[in-house]
């Protein structure tokens, strides 16, 4: 079985270089996929969700 690996916010301002406010709004307006929750107050991203999400982005430039 594959391990799944979960980006924290952190970890996507890192990796994409923006704002934890311009994140939320990226979720908000359906820009960014939406983050899964783990438990209370935990959650993040598939890093396979980001890594398909800047690839079709890439595809659409």
């Amino acid at each position: 079985m594959q391990e799944v690996q979960i980006l924290k916010i952190a970890d996507i301002v890192q990796m994409l270089s923006i704002s934890k406010p311009t994140i939320w709004r990226y979720v908000k307006n359906g820009t960014l996929p939406r983050p899964i929750y783990i438990q209370n107050r935990i959650f993040g991203w598939r890093k396979s969700t980001i890594l398909e999400w800047l690839d079709s982005l890439e595809e659409a430039a």
